[in-house]
C-alpha cells in the first residue's frame, strides 16, 4: 500500500489558536487590517516594554526586602533568646567606661616612668579592658544593626510603595488601551489579560531565607576608644 500524500489545503495549514480556543490578537489586528488597531497595538507594546522594567525593579527590591526581614528576624530571636532586649543602654555605657580607663593607662604609659614589670602589668590590665570591651560592644552591635535594618526596611518599602503606585498607572493604561483594540476589532468576549500572571505573582508572597548569625553581626569594628 503507498504512502498517500500530505494534506497541503488549508485546513492543514490553519493558523493554531490560544489554548483558551481564541486567535492571538497580533493575528486579529493583522487580519484586521486597521492601521489604528495596529497603532494601539504599538502603544501596548511601549507601555508593557517601561512596565517590564519597573517589575524587575520590584523583583529585585522585594528580594532586599525579604533578606533584610530574615536578618531583623534572626536578630531579634537572638536578643530574646539572650534576655538582651534591655542590655544596650548598659552596654553602651560600659563600653564609654572602659574607654575612659582604657585612655587613663595609655597616658600613664606615655607620660609616666615605670619599671619593665610595672609597665608590663598596665600592658595586661589594657589587653583586659579591651577583652571586655570587646564582649559589651557585641551586644551593641546587635542593636546598631537592628536599628540600621528598620530604617533599610523603611526605605525599601517606600521605594516598593512607590513602584506600586508607578505600576497601577501602567494597569489602567493597558486596561485602556485594550478595551479600545477590543471595540475596533468588534471582541465580544472577555479575553485573558496578558498581564494578569504578572500582576498574580507580584502579589505573592517570597519565601523566608535562612540568615546565618554570623553574617549579621560584622558590621563594622569597634571604635577606638
Amino acid at each position: 500500500m503507498g504512502v498517500p500524500p500530505k494534506d497541503t489545503s488549508t485546513a492543514a495549514t490553519k493558523p493554531v489558536r490560544q489554548n483558551n480556543g481564541y486567535k492571538p490578537l497580533f493575528e486579529l489586528i493583522k487580519e484586521s487590517g486597521s492601521p489604528e488597531a495596529a497603532k494601539i497595538k504599538s502603544d501596548i507594546d511601549a507601555i508593557r516594554e517601561k512596565r517590564q522594567v519597573l517589575i524587575e525593579q520590584i523583583k529585585r527590591l522585594k528580594k532586599r526586602i525579604n533578606y533584610k526581614s530574615s536578618e531583623a528576624e534572626t536578630i531579634a530571636k537572638m536578643l530574646q533568646m539572650n534576655q538582651m532586649e534591655n542590655d544596650y543602654n548598659e552596654k553602651l555605657r560600659k563600653v564609654r567606661e572602659l574607654g575612659k580607663q582604657k585612655r587613663k593607662l595609655e597616658f600613664r604609659i606615655s607620660t609616666d616612668t615605670f619599671s619593665l614589670a610595672d609597665e608590663k602589668g598596665l600592658v595586661v590590665k589594657i589587653n583586659e579592658i579591651d577583652r571586655q570591651m570587646d564582649e559589651a560592644y557585641r551586644v551593641v552591635r546587635f542593636f546598631r544593626k537592628r536599628d540600621f535594618i528598620k530604617k533599610d526596611l523603611e526605605e525599601y518599602n517606600k521605594e516598593l510603595s512607590k513602584l506600586n503606585v508607578d505600576i497601577e498607572v501602567f494597569d489602567k493604561q493597558l486596561d485602556e488601551r485594550y478595551a479600545e483594540l477590543r471595540k475596533i476589532l468588534k471582541i465580544t468576549h472577555r479575553r485573558e489579560h496578558p498581564d494578569n500572571n504578572v500582576r498574580k505573582k507580584r502579589e505573592e508572597k517570597p519565601t523566608p531565607i535562612e540568615v546565618n548569625l554570623e553574617d549579621i553581626v560584622v558590621i563594622k569594628k569597634r571604635p577606638k576608644e
